[in-house]
Formats: C-alpha cells, structure tokens, sequence
C-alpha cells in the first residue's frame, strides 16, 4: 500500500497517457458524432435512453410524441420498423423502453447543444448536429472523469506502477476503449464512472462517516439502478465494503446502528431517485410498474454462463482476454489484499450472473460481453492484485508481458475491425469465422459465408460432377417464402463435398440480418434433417443483381435423402434465382 507522493508520479503519467488515448481515438479515429443514421452518436440503444430529453424540452409530448416518427424518418438512427425509444402502451400512451437515469447523464450536454444549435444554423430538434457532438463530447469527458477516480480509488491499496499498469491496460487491452471513446453513449461508460465515484466516496465514508458521503452514497447507488435496474448490485459496494471475514459482519451490522441516521438518509435518497421512474410511468400510463422490456426477459434458472464466457459469438473471455487476469487475480486478492476480497467476490458473482442471465445474453451489436464494462471499477482489484504478483515473479515476466502486448494488439484491431476495418460481425461472430479474419485486415468477401456455416472448401475441387440443374427462374417475395423442396440423388459413397450454386438478383438489398435470403442444403434420414447447413445471401453481395454465389457442404456417411431449399427470411423484399446447380466434388 506505498502511495507516497515521489512514487505517485508512474500513475499519473499512465493516467495523462491513457486519457490522450481515449480522446485520440473519440476525435480523430472515430469520432461518432460525425457519423450519420445508426453509426450516429445518438442510435439504437442510445436514441432510447437519450429520447426523454427532446420529449421533454422540446417536443413536451412525454406521453403522445407525435413527433417520433418525423425524426425516426429523418435521421433514422435504428432501421426503419425498430423502436428502440418508445412502444405504444395498453393505455394508449407511448412508454420508453429504456430506464430515465441515463439522460441525466446526457441533460447538461443536450442542453448546451439546444441553446447553439440555432446559432449554429442547425434544427433545434434534438437530433441535428450539435446535439451529437455535444453528446459523443461530453461522454469522452464522462470517461476521463471515471479514470481520474479509478486512479485515485487504486493508489490507495496498489503501489503507483501497479496501479499506473491497470489504467494502461484498460484503455489498450479491454473492451473499455469501445465503450469510452467510440460507443461512449452507451450505459456503459456512464455507469464505469458512476461506479468509480461510488466507490471512492464509500471509501471515505469509511474512513470517516458524515451525512454528506451518506447521502452521496444514497444518490449514486439509486443512479445507477435508475440508469439500469440491474445495477442494485451496487449495492454491495458501500453494505460489504472493507469487510475481510465473516466474524466482521457483526462488527459491520454494530456500525449500521450507530449511525442509523447517515443510513436512513442514503435508503431514502436511493428510493427517491429510483422513484423517478415509477412517477414516469404513473404518468404516462397510470400504473406504477410498467415492464417496458415487454417480452425481453431474465433466465435465473437457466443462465447462458458458457456462452457468455468463452464461446465465439460473444465469449467474455475470447474478445476481451485479458481480463483473465482478473478471473485469477481474485486468488492473489485473497491472498494479499482480504479487506477488498469480499466486497469485490460478493459483487462479481452476482453481477456478473445477472449479465449472464439476460435472454438477449449476446447484447446485440457490440464487441465481446460490453455489459460486463461498468463491473471493471470492481474488477480493477483483483486485476491490479494478479498484475502485482506478476509484476514481482521475474520467471513470469516475459511470457506475461507478451501475453499482456499480444492481448492489446488484439483489442486494438478488434475495435478497428468493428469499425473501419469491417472484418468484425459485432453480432454474429463464429469459430470458423473468427479463425479466418483473425489480426488479418481484409480477406474475400466470401469468407463472411463461415458466419452461417462452419464448412469451407479451400483448395482445388475434383472428380467434380454436376447432379442438379435447374433452369428455371425461382422467384420469392413477401407472399412467397419458400421454394419448394428440390431433392437429390448424391453419391455419397465416392464424393466428399456437394457444391450448390445459383445467380442472384434483387431490386433492392435487405440489411436486416435476420431476414436475408437463405440457400439451405439439408441430410436427412428416416424422415429426421441429420444435418443442415445454410449461408444468408445478401451478406455476400454488393451489387443486386447477375451475382453467383454458392455453398459448400461435406457430405455426411450415412443420409437417404438430400435436399435444396431457398427461404426469404420473412423479407418483403424480392429475390430472383437462376442458374441453380449442385455438383458434387473430392478434394485434391
């Protein structure tokens, strides 16, 4: 615990280096405010929790806004049809999705904007120009303040290198870069910096109790449920804070009653923050409680743990890697530092069971698990534990060191493949796909068919026989889902791979993922599909239309019926093919 003021300075230059990374990349790499529709600073997620503030000082239509469409239309910040700000209620009334307290965040910054944005020459809408720059600005100077205390909160328990190493490593090496300098207006940041806060003001409650931390302590706690119910794990921070065993807890309880008044007035600040919402939606709808998730729900029973965790479409661990460090550093926390140990064990678990607990566990688009962010404040412990030990096993210090710059290097080109790099699905990542695009800057664009089939054929095809064709023009639209189902012999004694492919054109090209024309190939035997492999077709072109594009499947042992089909997703969008032809193949 050697915080003295000549050894503080290794901190202080890791917490100038990391804020001039932070605001290096929100400026001048991608500064989002700068870019339009939903790559805007104010899109998807954000637009819902930021759409109170036009609603009341613009517009002051809480309950109707009739102005919602009109600005959905002109700045479309999500695709055309998803509602990310407002559904329309069983009382008639439309109800925000999203929780109130993260536009308080966002309220001084949107207030600056609307009172220039005249002067500017921009609409004073709540959506134009200034508005996005005030908020992407504003959140970049959110993030620093959440450092400048993560700084302080550290060089109380870790020597200044130590604690100089963590910032460096956050900001180089975790998903935090994303969600401090680019998506910066996501819950994220807001609440890694409230967090930070809360734990520096817990920390001096301890070391001297007055009304003022109490209260202090009452308002962040009931802010961050306010920004995200889920944050009343919070709560743990300033109830278990500094306890480092069981035969403490009396100890703690004995505290509470002596100063039953400071705790009486952080409950009820918390409750009355919190409440804000509730008179929200007695407001607009006449209930107290109103679930604005609508079918969105928790899984307690049934958490996603090892998808969230480690597998390839959104493992915590496979895109953000180096907080492995933190997973293990709660041994050495243990071991070193008891009085952080709990406190940091008992708000982990929960937290991050609760994350993990979330039907939509992949959080849509976002590089790795971006919901575990706000829980790095905590995480910093045993992270800065793990480093510190490390830091003093020399056998440790070269293969960790390129652990750590190898872990870096990967966050980095992560985020720029998420970004201008565009090798990175943020939402539908694979093993085979992650394998192919790995710290590689461009590859065919065919390779983005191994984000729908693990099965790619590389290499020169032989023995190659064409068992299908079909001249016919197949056409599918939005009253005419599906082809009908094109059987085929396959020899499958001999050949390895079937190859089935058509040309394509459509007027207008569907975006939407999830309703992309898909070329199915299916195995069946004893009337049961026994494998089926499909590719979304729309991900694969550029142009709309005299496009070929195919899909190569290995050819199971034992089937007794194979079978072509083409489904248009639910798209109302029309799809033409032509020039449908399977082959079977071996390799060279």
């Amino acid at each position: 615990m050697n915080s003295t003021a000549h050894k503080s300075d290794f901190s202080r230059l890791a917490l100038f280096l990391s804020a001039v990374w932070i605001l290096a990349v929100g400026f001048f790499y991608y500064p989002k405010w700068e870019q339009k529709g939903t790559e805007a600073a104010i899109s998807w997620d954000v637009s819902g929790y930021y759409h109170y503030l036009p609603a009341i000082f613009i517009y002051k239509s809480l309950r109707q806004q009739q102005y919602k469409d009109t600005l959905l239309d002109k700045y479309q910040p999500t695709p055309l049809g998803n509602h990310y700000e407002a559904y329309k209620h069983s009382s008639g009334n439309y109800v925000m999705k999203y929780s109130i307290g993260q536009s308080f965040f966002f309220a001084p910054f949107f207030l600056i904007a609307h009172v220039s944005a005249n002067s500017l020459g921009c609409a004073a809408d709540g959506y134009s120009y200034p508005y996005q720059a005030a908020i992407g600005v504003g959140e970049l100077l959110i993030a620093l303040v959440g450092l400048f205390f993560l700084r302080l909160i550290l060089i109380k328990y870790f020597n200044p290198f130590t604690t100089g190493i963590v910032l460096l490593l956050y900001v180089l090496g975790t998903n935090y870069l994303e969600y401090a300098s680019i998506s910066n207006a996501m819950t994220h940041n807001n609440l890694f910096t409230l967090y930070c806060v809360l734990i520096w003001v817990t920390i001096k409650f301890y070391d001297q109790p007055t009304l003022l931390k109490a209260a202090g302590i009452g308002l962040l706690t009931g802010w961050a449920v306010l920004t995200r119910p889920s944050e009343i794990i919070s709560v743990v921070i300033p109830v278990c804070w500094r306890i480092s065993s069981l035969s403490e807890i009396n100890n703690r309880l004995q505290f509470f009653r002596n100063h039953l008044p400071k705790i009486i007035i952080a409950s009820v600040l918390a409750a009355l923050v919190i409440s804000i919402q509730l008179f929200y939606w007695k407001y607009v709808t006449g209930d107290w409680i109103v679930y604005s998730y609508q079918k969105e729900k928790y899984h307690l029973l049934h958490p996603y743990l090892a998808e969230c965790l480690w597998q390839f479409r959104k493992g915590w661990l496979i895109y953000t890697p180096l907080m492995i460090l933190a997973v293990i550093g709660f041994y050495f926390l243990y071991k070193q530092y008891r009085q952080l140990f709990w406190v940091s064990l008992l708000f982990a678990v929960p937290f991050t069971y609760l994350c993990f607990s979330w039907e939509i566990w992949w959080y849509g688009g976002s590089i790795g698990q971006r919901a575990m962010v706000q829980s790095y404040p905590m995480l910093a412990f045993p992270f800065a534990a793990a480093i510190n030990y490390l830091l003093n096993k020399k056998l440790f210090v070269i293969p960790v060191s390129l652990f750590i710059l190898l872990c870096c290097y990967y966050n980095i080109w992560l985020t720029h493949q998420a970004h201008k790099g565009g090798l990175l699905d943020a939402e539908n990542m694979t093993r085979a796909y992650w394998q192919k695009i790995l710290f590689k800057y461009s590859v065919p664009v065919d390779a983005k068919k191994l984000l729908d089939s693990d099965e790619e054929f590389i290499g020169e095809r032989t023995n190659v026989a064409v068992i299908k064709s079909n001249s016919d023009t197949i056409q599918l639209n939005k009253d005419h889902q599906y082809s009908e189902e094109m059987h085929i012999q396959v020899p499958n004694r001999f050949y390895k791979w079937i190859r089935v492919s058509a040309t394509i054109a459509f007027p207008q090209k569907e975006w939407d993922v999830w309703k992309m024309t898909q070329l199915i190939v299916k195995f069946k035997s004893g009337g049961k599909t026994i494998k089926e492999k499909s590719i979304r077709i729309q991900r694969l072109m550029n142009e709309t239309s005299g496009t070929s594009v195919y899909i190569d499947v290995k050819i199971p042992k034992q089937f007794d019926d194979a079978i072509i089909l083409l489904w248009n997703g639910e798209s109302k969008k029309p799809v033409t093919f032509t020039n449908l032809k399977a082959e079977v193949f071996n390799e060279q």
